[in-house]
């Protein structure tokens, strides 16, 4: 079950920001960005169950330059 959303769409993320939490079994798991980018879109929604292998959040990643 969607226990907490902490972003919409258009947010900017950095790396490791926590986006969702996830509860199961008693157990409170977060899932975090995994790059900077920008929240396109939230599948999401507090207290919905969810299936394992759902898009919860999608993300657009932001380019790093390397110049």
């Amino acid at each position: 079950m969607v226990a907490q959303v902490l972003v919409r769409a258009g947010d900017a993320v950095a790396a490791g920001q926590q986006l969702v939490s996830v509860e199961a079994m008693k157990m409170e798991m977060w899932l975090t960005a995994g790059a900077a980018g920008t929240v396109r879109a939230v599948h999401a929604t507090p207290k919905a169950g969810v299936e394992s292998g759902a898009v919860l959040v999608e993300l657009e990643i932001q380019e790093s330059s390397t110049s």
